[in-house]
């Protein structure tokens, strides 16, 4: 159980990470992947996943690989 977290948590902050690179806000991520702003903000913290396709499209727009 614990490891679930703890991989949520390594992904929301590579994504976090990815984000700021492209010097994008999470509002500007959101938009562009068709999330509310919380639930980018509870992927990158760590406290929420997200479906598979949702995580897809952020890789792709961030252009990080999903390993």
């Amino acid at each position: 159980m614990k490891q679930a977290w703890l991989d949520k948590k390594k992904m929301g902050l590579r994504i976090r990470a990815a984000r700021e690179r492209q010097n994008w806000t999470r509002e500007q991520v959101a938009e562009k992947v068709e999330l509310s702003v919380n639930t980018m903000t509870d992927i990158e913290s760590g406290r929420n996943g997200t479906r598979l396709e949702n995580f897809a499209r952020l890789c792709r727009l961030l252009q990080v690989d999903a390993g």
